[in-house]
C-alpha cells in the first residue's frame, strides 16, 4: 500500500512539473532526487543503504529502513530526474563472497 501511494504520489507530482527526462524515465514515476529521497525518509524512514553508477551512467541507489522491513531502488538520470524502480519487503544486507566462495 505504502509503495502504491509513494508511486501515485510521486507520477503525479512528476507529470505536473514535466521532470521526465527521457523516453524510459516517462514510463516511470520521477522526480527530483532530494524530493524523492526527503519523502522516502519522512515518509517511510528508509534512507540510502547501497549505491553504485550503472553502464549507461545513471546513478542507482537502493533505501531501506534500518531494520530491513522495506526498501525502494531508485536511479538518478545525469539529466536530473530521480525514477522509482521497485520497491519491497525484507530487505538484507549479506556480505561479498571471495570468487569462488559458495553462498
Amino acid at each position: 500500500m505504502k509503495t502504491l501511494l509513494l508511486l501515485n504520489a510521486l507520477y503525479v507530482g512528476a507529470a505536473a512539473v514535466g521532470l521526465a527526462a527521457s523516453a524510459h524515465a516517462r514510463s516511470l514515476p520521477c522526480a527530483a532526487r532530494e524530493d524523492v529521497l526527503g519523502r522516502l525518509g519522512r515518509e517511510f524512514g528508509e534512507y540510502v543503504v547501497a549505491r553504485g553508477l550503472t553502464t549507461s551512467g545513471n546513478l542507482l541507489e537502493i533505501a531501506a529502513t534500518a531494520d530491513g522491513r522495506t526498501w525502494t531502488i531508485i536511479v538518478s538520470m545525469p539529466e536530473g530526474a530521480t525514477c522509482l524502480v521497485a520497491a519491497g519487503e525484507a530487505w538484507q544486507t549479506v556480505e561479498p563472497r571471495a570468487r569462488g566462495e559458495s553462498m
